[in-house]
């Protein structure tokens, strides 16, 4: 249970920050520019790949398997209430932001919910996650990227080159987080790196 919340936690908070970044940039790749609007709505949305893993982990790879099953379908109800009643709210006003923001309430309410009922348990699990060295790596990776997004001419530049640019955002990005993660000696890098190390030996 540690491994995964130190997977989750490790990547999923770095493909968040990085879509949130480059949500103008995915957006105009995949969609153009008559979807701009929706670049709020798309970083918000990038929330729930962290709270969306969370949850996985502990209604799926905890309460299920304990037959409390009873416990995820309320976190689940508690998410659903919260959802309808702010989309009801939100969207006449903001629309697909509104739904955006609804949606990433609804998924909290669940995580939170969750993690009410496996307290005792996670005291201990949540401990061993060393959220300073991943924060410290997000922002490192974020600079990296952020300074070479705004010595880009993203928008200028044909779909082609664009392309070309954001992947050359995306390997600056991770490339500091994943670096600086290993020079940390984050604990699931680490384990990444020794399996690594292990099936280069096994080739040879």
């Amino acid at each position: 249970m540690t491994k995964a919340f130190r997977f989750v936690t490790v990547a999923a908070t770095g493909m968040m920050i990085f879509f949130m970044i480059f949500a103008k940039e995915s957006i105009l790749i995949l969609s153009g520019d008559a979807f701009l609007p929706a670049i709020l709505p798309m970083q918000l949305l990038m929330i729930t790949l962290l709270l969306i893993g969370l949850s996985n982990i502990t209604g799926m790879q905890i309460l299920t398997p304990m037959g409390q099953e009873d416990k995820v379908l309320k976190s689940i109800v508690a998410g659903a209430v919260v959802d309808f009643t702010l989309n009801l709210v939100l969207i006449p006003r903001y629309a697909s932001t509104g739904a955006a923001f609804a949606t990433v309430m609804a998924e909290t309410i669940v995580v939170i919910v969750q993690f009410i009922y496996l307290r005792d348990i996670l005291k201990g699990l949540l401990k061993n996650i060393q959220y300073f060295k991943i924060i410290a790596a997000l922002i490192l990776g974020s600079a990296g990227a952020i300074l070479l997004k705004v010595n880009m001419n993203f928008d200028g530049s044909s779909t082609f080159m664009r392309l070309v640019i954001m992947a050359a955002e995306a390997i600056v990005f991770f490339a500091l987080y994943g670096g600086s993660l290993l020079l940390m000696k984050e604990p699931l890098i680490m384990e990444m790196k020794e399996m690594g190390i292990n099936m280069l030996k096994r080739k040879k």
